[in-house]
């Protein structure tokens, strides 16, 4: 009984130093000189797509997309960093902690990520923030913007397609959305293909535009369906969906009834009937010399008697 005792104090105790442990690593002491230093990076939408690209190439594999909660399942669990606990934190306590690091959080000293990137990132992740970034710029216009919607023109004999895109500010007024990133997708079987790699913008009008591809396949009577959204995640619910007349028709091939010789759509090749009928002709008389020579024994067998 003392020995079952002292086994289950000691996994009490293990249990109780990795837990302190785990707690001590969630907690971080920023000295008040790094959480007042001042982001030094004056962010605009080169920028800001520069800071994205940090963030996917560095944080995301374990802090996931942002504001997905879709973080990897380490323990302890890292946060989602466009979490109102995140944003709430000055630049300098964003960036000691990148400069830092602490337990499965790596640090990204000068050698690794230049302080400039580490900025940027910052700046990146603040523009989720609803007072904006730092220094009360906006990097985004239609961050103040409302009830945002795209609406699509179709020219048909260009197969050209214009987005705008659009937002209620604070005065209340329908405005246009610009620098907005745009994708143009079209809606296939297994989720959707983008018509082009690059990232489109919208103008300060909030306008992109974009031609569709001549040869696009589309179904039996030539439609396929358009689908224009938002790229950026806050705004990832902002996405207007059109069927279009443009595409290639459908063609259906019966493989099955294409194969049958004497089918009503397509006959076979020559060869295969030309084999085909080789073969069965072959059999056939096959057949026949093996019953006549059974038929020839017979008739020598009575014959003989």
């Amino acid at each position: 009984m003392k020995v079952i005792h002292i086994l289950k104090t000691g996994i009490q105790v293990f249990i109780f130093l990795i837990s302190s442990n785990l707690y001590s690593q969630s907690e971080w002491n920023v000295p008040d000189e790094a959480k007042n230093t001042k982001n030094p990076v004056v962010i605009n939408s080169e920028l800001y797509d520069k800071g994205e690209q940090l963030y996917m190439q560095r944080c995301k594999s374990c802090h996931g997309d942002p504001g997905m909660h879709n973080m990897i399942a380490l323990n302890p669990k890292p946060r989602d960093l466009f979490e109102s606990v995140v944003l709430n934190q000055t630049d300098g306590e964003l960036y000691y902690k990148l400069q830092t690091g602490k337990g499965a959080m790596p640090a990204f000293p000068d050698a690794v990520l230049a302080p400039a990137d580490k900025w940027t990132v910052i700046s990146f992740i603040k523009a989720y923030s609803p007072d904006g970034f730092s220094d009360g710029t906006v990097g985004v216009d239609a961050e103040k913007l409302t009830n945002l919607k795209i609406t699509l023109t179709m020219v048909d004999s260009l197969k050209k397609v214009t987005a705008k895109v659009e937002g209620v500010n604070e005065a209340g007024e329908t405005v246009a959305a610009a620098g907005q990133k745009v994708g143009f997708y079209i809606k296939r079987y297994f989720g959707m293909l983008p018509v082009v790699k690059e990232t489109m913008k919208t103008t300060d009008k909030g306008m992109v535009s974009i031609e569709m591809p001549m040869e696009m396949p589309g179904d039996t009577a030539g439609n396929y369906e358009i689908i224009v959204q938002l790229e950026d995640k806050r705004f990832s619910d902002v996405k207007v969906q059109q069927v279009v007349n443009w595409g290639t028709k459908l063609v259906i091939t019966d493989f099955e009834d294409q194969g049958v010789m004497w089918g009503n759509r397509n006959m076979a090749p020559w060869w295969i009937v030309f084999l085909y009928l080789s073969i069965l002709a072959g059999v056939w008389l096959t057949i026949f010399y093996v019953v006549f020579q059974v038929y020839r024994i017979y008739k020598l067998g009575k014959s003989a008697k």
